[in-house]
């Protein structure tokens, strides 16, 4: 079983963290903050990095262009970089051009790019997130199974592939962290949670409909998260489109195919899926009538919030504020 790759990213993890690795354990020195980097080495096809800390200060990381082919595929689930950017940069005619973007919502991400990146941890949050790194033969394996995700996941072009998590891929990444490191059965319940976490992954992917980029231009994913959060900040009406081409400057079909291309789903009906989702937050809080959430949440009336919230969690408002409703469904 070679652990080339698992050993060398440790290693890497634990000169960023300044921490002394143990075993395939990193445990944070005092100094840098608190927590640990676990690392579970299953098998040839999957090993899996588990991350949990706080730290004393901002942690910048930076990773040069890679030149070398790597043997693993990572999908990162979690929250890596909450509240901050990661930069991505691309060089044309010896200039560096950097593009930001960020991830702030739990979910899970895989890309396959090779250039050149820094992000930054911040200080004084708890910090969680997963690395499952498969075997490209395995992960090209799962890829191969449907044409939806072949079309995705294409190996002749750069990809960004984000899916927030369903309440399924909740349980299973908190049962993550439930393992325990004194579990007789610790990298074996890991491994089991964290496989079946990519399976939901691809299941949940494999469900959008089939889109083969046919485009000239670079994928670009700046624009498309900068309108995801748009989308995430403004609640309390519908989102123009006009506006948000003008913000991201990308045309109109462009965005809608990109936007639907990463998160699965057109921008309408992403933006109303949050003010749902939000407005499940005001029904367990009780402090609002519904024609209140209605307007808080820029829907034309409460009959209409009533309709397309039973159309989404196949219960009405009222109902879902008994206690038997009182749930993450």
């Amino acid at each position: 079983m070679s652990r080339y790759e698992f050993d060398y990213y440790l290693d890497l993890w634990s000169l960023a963290f300044k921490s002394e690795r143990r075993g395939d354990v990193i445990i944070l020195d005092k100094t840098v903050g608190e927590g640990e980097v676990r690392g579970y080495k299953c098998s040839d096809t999957i090993e899996i990095f588990k991350f949990n800390f706080i730290l004393k200060e901002p942690l910048h990381i930076h990773r040069d262009e890679i030149t070398i082919p790597m043997e693993y595929q990572p999908i990162f689930f979690g929250e890596p970089v909450e509240d901050n950017v990661v930069k991505e940069v691309t060089y044309e005619n010896g200039e560096a051009i950097t593009q930001d973007y960020s991830f702030n919502s739990n979910g899970a991400l895989c890309t396959n790019t090779e250039r050149e990146i820094s992000w930054t941890y911040p200080k004084g949050k708890r910090l969680r997130f997963v690395s499952v790194r498969l075997k490209k033969d395995y992960f090209n394996e799962l890829v191969n199974r449907s044409e939806t995700l072949q079309s995705l996941f294409r190996k002749d072009d750069t990809f960004y592939i984000f899916e927030e998590f369903d309440p399924q891929m909740k349980l299973l990444f908190h049962r993550i962290y439930e393992v325990k490191k004194e579990d007789i059965f610790e990298q074996e319940l890991t491994q089991v949670f964290a496989s079946n976490l990519v399976l939901h992954y691809f299941e949940n992917i494999n469900k959008r409909e089939s889109m083969i980029e046919t485009n000239k231009y670079p994928f670009n994913i700046e624009p498309v998260m900068k309108a995801r959060q748009i989308l995430l900040n403004i609640l309390d009406r519908p989102v123009n489109i006009d506006f948000l081409t003008r913000e991201c400057g990308l045309s109109e079909s462009r965005l809608r195919f990109l936007f639907k291309k990463v998160f699965g789903t057109t921008i309408h009906q992403y933006h109303q899926d949050v003010r749902l989702t939000r407005s499940r937050d005001f029904l367990h809080e009780g402090k609002l009538s519904m024609s209140m959430i209605a307007m808080e949440l820029g829907f034309s009336s409460s009959s209409h919030f009533s309709m397309v919230f039973k159309k989404k969690f196949k219960v009405t408002p009222k109902d879902y504020k008994q206690d038997r409703y009182l749930w993450d469904h």
